[in-house]
């Protein structure tokens, strides 16, 4: 059953993409326009197509979130060979600056960090990792502290095998089984840390997709009695986007 509403949501985006077109301009004459043919859900206050605003306000937050969850998972991916490899001093070191990172507000730190150094693509996945990184971080370093305690391990080190030479034939393979779980249940948190900042004003990707959904929900609030699916749909946009990742 979960499989069949993904492909449904996979082929709503397909014909969305195929039938509508990103709304990056405003017409006037189109403000407000009824449920046709041509506009299945209606326009908005901007006489923008609703239905295409959601779609490529989706397929803007699947585009960015999927790469930044891989490049957060990759780059801890990396810090836990240095951690294995280097000995307990890094891995002390690491704990206490997850720990210090865990106490602290992660969308706070986004906020700090976008408007410190600019709202540019690079400083945004780092806002991302920097907000991402410790829960993450917390369950390879559980796995890894598993792993560490097996006999096969231990065998290796006793028979001679190099740190490095034990990560990559049994760490690796174990942390890469918790991987996709990783990836699957952080890419909502990433969704949602999308649509707020877009809500914010803070969107990417809009000279090519138009508003972001939280850019969407923000215009559309002080419209919803003149045109509810305006705000309606990006609202159910988000949902259904954490809601298929979830699944």
């Amino acid at each position: 059953m979960k499989k069949y509403f993904v492909v449904i949501y996979i082929l709503f985006l397909l014909f969305g993409i195929i039938y509508t077109k990103p709304q990056k301009d405003v017409n006037l004459a189109k403000s407000n326009c009824k449920i046709s043919l041509e506009n299945l859900l209606g326009c908005n206050k901007l006489g923008k197509d609703i239905l295409a605003l959601n779609i490529y306000g989706s397929l803007n937050a699947i585009l960015f979130s999927i790469p930044a969850r891989i490049l957060t998972l990759t780059i801890l991916m990396f810090t836990i060979l240095s951690v294995y490899t280097l000995g307990n001093f890094c891995l002390i070191i690491m704990d206490s600056i997850s720990s210090v990172f865990l106490s602290i507000p992660s969308f706070l730190l986004g906020l700090i960090i976008l408007f410190t150094f600019g709202k540019s693509i690079f400083i945004f996945f780092v806002a991302i990792f920097l907000m991402d990184w410790a829960n993450a971080y917390q369950t390879y370093i559980a796995k890894l502290n598993e792993v560490k305690s097996s006999n096969y391990v231990k065998a290796s080190l006793i028979l001679g095998g190099s740190k490095f030479f034990i990560f990559k034939k049994h760490i690796l393979l174990e942390l890469l089984s918790i991987s996709k779980i990783l990836f699957l249940t952080g890419i909502p948190s990433v969704i949602m840390t999308l649509s707020i900042l877009s809500f914010l004003g803070i969107d990417f990707g809009t000279d090519y997709f138009g508003e972001g959904l939280g850019e969407q929900i923000s215009f559309s609030k002080d419209y919803f009695y003149s045109s509810p699916f305006s705000l309606l749909s990006p609202i159910l946009g988000i949902l259904f986007l954490v809601l298929i990742f979830s699944l």
